[in-house]
């Protein structure tokens, strides 16, 4: 069975397009192999009707009623905690917590004055987690944000001096203008949960969380990101401007001074992120998860600011129990074989597809996992224990976007990343 809504030729006549299916299917052969499941024959009739044989959710392990209830209540509760602040921008706060829960990165792409900032402020103080922001610039150097080791004089050694990105939420501010020194900084923090300072490694916090945004409208005196760092990126979401009515509703609750933000106590410039130790002083990393005492305390040194109108007092405790849940959501083999057939899409520059010639190169393995991921979480946010191909379609463009090398000929023709992935979502079937 073709994984394409295209016609095939009459047996007599052999196209290119038919050896294109051919390339196609020993590529998904491979890929659901290295899964760990078992491809249908090309030209065999063992594809058609899986989605009706084979559960879209495992039933080994999955979420139960009040693992379900527990992550929809504290959804709730962050959400309307965001939304104290933030006026509309639904699908930036959405991306923003499918990337927080699923344990990985996103990119933000708008121009000034979009809510980026506050939002991520507002997520981090409504979770009580440690929150710095970097401004990248020109001449930033990779030591003003991992560190460096200092000369301590009195015990006549080096010794390290952490940076601003042993935090838990880090927000790069423009990170297309720092150079790519710099940003390669970023490259072990994303991937290792670690920095390397002299030839020390040193662990970061958990949760760790970096959201980087950039400036589409100015190109003079930035650099563009590498492939290697953009892949490893989660997702990269473009943020829009408020409808009308939502901009108004902003105007006016701010002239009442009834938003959030105005009445917090994390003002503009103000972090709470993990202040710089003294020379000679070791770091202690929090570990992962803390007694029930230390979160008690934690939590009552709060203000009621933190107590949602949900009643929860929201503490990373909770986005770790999120993150379980999440974890035991697990695709069936259809939906499986429907990613790794839409990734395996996009690396098909030189078929006859309409969209291949918009193509220099496609996505990596990692859009494979962030999709299977995200995915799951997406049915989570939607109240479901269990995932719909809908689901995988919703976060594509989200995990695809920057991870598409377009041609020459895609530029001529005016067509974007969006433009080509709604092209590969139009063809390759659904199961």
């Amino acid at each position: 069975m073709s994984k394409f809504k295209q016609k095939r030729p009459e047996p007599a006549t052999e196209s290119l397009t038919d050896k294109a299916f051919e390339v196609l299917d020993d590529t998904t052969k491979r890929d659901v192999s290295e899964l760990g499941l078992e491809a249908p024959a090309v030209g065999s009739d063992s594809g058609k009707n899986t989605a009706a044989r084979t559960p879209a959710l495992s039933p080994k392990g999955a979420p139960g009623k009040e693992d379900l209830e527990f992550f929809q209540n504290r959804l709730d509760a962050i959400q309307s905690s965001l939304r104290m602040n933030i006026i509309g921008q639904e699908g930036l706060l959405r991306h923003l917590l499918l990337v927080l829960v699923g344990g990985g990165h996103i990119l933000i792409e708008g121009v000034p004055g979009l809510a980026k900032t506050l939002a991520v402020r507002s997520m981090a103080e409504s979770l009580q987690l440690n929150c710095k922001r970097i401004q990248f610039t020109p001449d930033l150097l990779p030591a003003d944000l991992i560190g460096t080791m200092i000369f301590h004089q009195s015990k006549d050694e080096f010794v390290p001096r952490h940076g601003p990105i042993f935090t838990q939420i880090l927000l790069a501010d423009e990170i297309n203008r720092a150079p790519a020194k710099v940003q390669s900084a970023l490259l072990e923090a994303m991937g290792e949960q670690q920095v390397t300072i002299g030839d020390t490694s040193y662990k970061l916090p958990k949760p760790f969380f970096v959201m980087a945004t950039q400036n589409p409208i100015e190109e003079e005196g930035t650099y563009p990101l590498p492939a290697a760092q953009l892949d490893r990126f989660d997702m990269k979401y473009v943020v829009r401007y408020p409808s009308p009515k939502d901009e108004l509703e902003l105007l006016m609750q701010y002239q009442h001074g009834q938003l959030g933000f105005q009445k917090t106590v994390c003002e503009a410039g103000e972090t709470r992120g993990v202040e710089d130790e003294p020379p000679g002083k070791k770091r202690k990393d929090k570990p992962e998860s803390q007694s029930k005492t230390q979160n008690k305390t934690q939590v009552e040194g709060h203000d009621e600011a933190h107590e949602d109108v949900h009643g929860y007092r929201l503490s990373p405790q909770d986005l770790f129990r999120m993150r379980e849940i999440a974890g035991q959501i697990h695709l069936g083999e259809p939906l499986a074989r429907y990613i790794i057939n839409i990734v395996n899409a996009t690396r098909e520059t030189n078929s006859r597809l309409e969209f291949s010639r918009y193509l220099d190169l496609g996505a990596s393995p990692r859009a494979s996992l962030a999709l299977c991921r995200y995915a799951a979480l997406n049915a989570l946010f939607s109240g479901r224990d269990h995932v719909l191909p809908h689901d995988i379609k919703v976060v594509c463009p989200a995990v695809l976007r920057h991870r598409l090398l377009l041609s020459y000929e895609a530029e001529a023709a005016n067509q974007n990343a969006d433009d080509v992935i709604q092209q590969i979502l139009q063809t390759v079937v659904v199961p």
